[in-house]
């Protein structure tokens, strides 16, 4: 398939505990959750959300003044998706080897339009994410991340040079996608990751809720 290739300087990538776009967001996470994957019930509102989003931090990239990718990031210490609902994914004594200077990585999704597009060569809004989680990472002093995926996910990352440790058995659900927990190493990425991944990083003390830019 042609990947078609758009301006760089027409996308923005913010990180934010309190995004203006938050409505937006949810919008997006209502079509990919709700209607396309059909994991979760549609909501009244056609916004998508759920309790893990106190204390969360959002990741989401702009383009021409509307969403074209999310992710949510939840700090070591607020309650997580992987253990509150994916428990199951987890082999016996993971759940106890989870270090403080980690976080959870969900909700990710990509606009159906936007999939297939590149920004920067061959990097496109997926890779404009995972440089959110960086910069969110590196702000917070983390190391690691842990993240529930569908098998395909898995493949992308790992493509992408992710080091992903699985955590369990991959878990076919009952939409029949196969699902795994992974961990990554953000130290060991950070080694050999394409200047791409860690160029006009913020500095690490810069407030949360100044972190945007133009990409």
């Amino acid at each position: 398939m042609l990947t078609q290739q758009v301006h760089a300087q027409t996308y923005q990538l913010l990180v934010s505990p309190e995004l203006q776009q938050i409505q937006a967001c949810r919008e997006l996470r209502e079509r990919v959750f709700a209607h396309e994957l059909q994991w979760v019930k549609c909501s009244a509102d056609g916004q998508e959300r759920d309790g893990f989003d106190e204390g969360s931090v959002h990741v989401a990239v702009i383009h021409q003044w509307q969403v074209a990718g999310y992710l949510r990031i939840t700090p070591y210490g607020q309650p997580w998706m992987l253990s509150e609902c994916f428990s199951f994914l987890l082999e016996s004594g993971a759940a106890a080897d989870i270090p403080q200077d980690s976080l959870e990585v969900s909700r990710l999704a990509v606009e159906r339009k936007h999939r297939g597009r590149t920004i920067h060569g061959r990097y496109g809004v997926f890779d404009q994410l995972i440089k959110g989680i960086i910069e969110q990472s590196m702000r917070t002093h983390c190391r690691y991340w842990f993240v529930v995926v569908a098998e395909p996910i898995y493949r992308l990352l790992q493509k992408k040079g992710l080091p992903c440790e699985r955590l369990g058995p991959i878990v076919q659900m009952p939409d029949g996608v196969q699902t795994l927990a992974v961990r990554i190493d953000l130290q060991v990425f950070m080694q050999t990751a394409a200047p791409f991944y860690s160029a006009d990083l913020l500095p690490q003390n810069q407030p949360e809720h100044r972190t945007r830019k133009a990409i």
